[in-house]
C-alpha cells in the first residue's frame, strides 16, 4: 500500500484511502500543480485481469464525458503501477443510510435514471452499480464511479474480458449470475434491488449465503415492494417490482422509460424536481440567446437532457420577468407558432 505522504509523478500528494475493490485502492490526494483535491486509484495487483479493467474503467470514462460521471482528470505510472486520477466527489453512498421514505430519495433517483439513460445512449453498461459506486453529494446530486466492469461497444473494442461472473452479487441481475448476455436492463435491475432496500430497509433477496441469494434470484421474482413498504406511493412501488423480474424482457427497456414512470408517480408531498445536473455552459448558451432574441439549436439523442435544459432556462427567464411559450410542431403555415402569435389571420383557431 502506498505511504501517506506519497508524491506521484511529482504531482498528486497521497492522503488517506477512500476505499479499496478488488483490483486497486483510491486515495484522497492533493494535485500540486492544478492546487485542488482530486481522487487517485491505484493498482494494487499487476495481474492480467487487472490491467485489463484498469483500461477499460480509463476508455468508459473518455467516453463518458457527461453529467453525473465521475470526471478522469489523468492518468499514468507511478513505480511499475498504473494509476488514474479523477475529480473528488464528496458525499455518501446511494441513497442513503437506513430506511428512507420515497419522498427524500426521489430526487436522487431521478437523477441516477438520467444519467443511467446518457450513459446507456453512449452505449456503455456499468454492470456494477451498488451504493458505493453512486456518490451522492450534499445537493443530492448522484455521481457515478468504478467502471472497471463497465461493457459496451465503444471500450470492448480493445478490451476482452476474462471473467465469466464479474461484480458484486448482491446487486447482481439474474443474467449476471447465469452469465447470459447483458443489455441496459442489467444496470436497472440493480436501481430496483438499491430501491428496494432503502424503501423496504431489506435486501429483495437473502444474501447471507451465495447458494440462496442465486436460488432465490434465479427461480423467483422478488416480495413485491408493497408488502414491507406500505407507506410507499403505489405507483412506485409497481416500477420497483417490475425492475426486479427475473427475465430481462420483462423489465422496462431503458433507464428513460423508468424515469418518465417514476415522474408520472407524483403525489401532492413529492416536492420539487430532481436536481439539475446538466452543464452550465449549455444552459448559459441557450439563455444567452434567448436574451439577444437569436436562434439557436439544442441538439442531443433521446434522454440526454434537451426537455429539462428547456425548462431550466423557462425558470430562469421568469425569474427576470420574461415569459417563455412551448409550441409544438403543426400541419399548417405559422400554425406551430399560434401559442406566441396568435392563431394566422383568417384560418381556424
Amino acid at each position: 500500500m502506498e505511504q501517506d505522504g506519497q508524491v506521484l509523478a511529482a504531482r498528486y500528494r497521497l492522503g488517506r484511502p477512500l476505499g479499496s475493490g478488488g483490483t486497486g485502492t483510491v486515495y484522497l490526494a492533493e494535485d500540486l500543480i492544478g492546487s485542488r483535491t482530486v481522487a487517485v486509484k491505484i493498482l494494487s495487483q499487476l495481474t492480467t485481469t487487472a490491467a485489463l479493467r484498469h483500461r477499460r474503467e480509463v476508455l468508459a470514462l473518455r467516453v463518458l464525458q457527461v453529467p453525473g460521471v465521475v470526471k478522469l482528470l489523468d492518468e499514468g505510472r507511478s513505480d511499475g503501477r498504473p494509476f488514474i486520477v479523477m475529480e473528488h466527489v464528496p458525499g455518501g453512498p446511494f441513497p442513503g443510510e437506513g430506511i428512507a421514505a420515497w419522498e427524500t430519495i426521489r430526487g436522487p433517483t431521478l437523477a441516477l435514471l438520467t444519467t443511467l439513460a446518457r450513459v446507456h445512449a453512449a452505449g456503455v453498461i456499468h454492470r456494477d452499480l451498488k451504493p458505493q459506486n453512486v456518490l451522492v453529494d450534499g445537493e443530492g446530486r448522484p455521481v457515478l464511479l468504478d467502471f472497471g466492469l463497465a461493457r459496451g461497444d465503444t471500450i470492448d473494442l480493445a478490451v476482452t474480458d476474462p471473467d465469466a461472473v464479474a461484480g458484486t452479487p448482491r446487486y447482481q441481475s439474474p443474467e449476471q449470475l447465469t452469465n447470459q448476455p447483458l443489455d441496459p436492463r442489467t444496470d436497472l435491475y440493480a436501481v430496483g434491488l438499491m430501491l428496494f432496500e432503502a424503501l423496504a430497509g431489506r435486501p429483495a433477496h437473502p444474501i447471507d449465503t451465495y447458494n440462496r441469494l442465486y436460488a432465490a434470484r434465479v427461480l423467483r421474482d422478488a416480495p413485491p415492494l408493497a408488502y414491507y413498504a406500505t407507506k410507499v406511493p403505489a405507483a412506485v412501488c409497481r416500477v420497483v417490482d417490475q425492475l426486479l423480474v427475473r427475465l430481462p424482457e420483462a423489465r422496462p427497456r431503458t433507464a428513460l422509460e423508468v424515469l418518465h414512470a417514476l415522474e408520472g408517480a407524483r403525489t401532492s408531498t413529492l416536492g420539487a424536481p430532481f436536481p439539475w445536473i446538466g452543464h452550465e455552459r449549455v444552459l448559459r448558451a441557450v439563455l444567452d440567446a434567448a436574451h439577444a432574441q437569436r436562434p439557436i439549436d439544442l441538439v442531443g439523442v433521446p434522454g440526454s437532457g434537451r426537455t429539462r435544459v428547456l425548462r431550466e432556462v423557462e425558470a430562469a427567464l421568469g425569474r427576470t420577468g420574461r415569459r417563455a411559450a412551448w409550441t409544438s410542431r403543426g400541419g399548417r403555415p405559422f400554425e406551430s407558432l399560434a401559442p406566441v402569435i396568435g392563431a394566422p389571420g383568417g384560418s381556424e383557431a
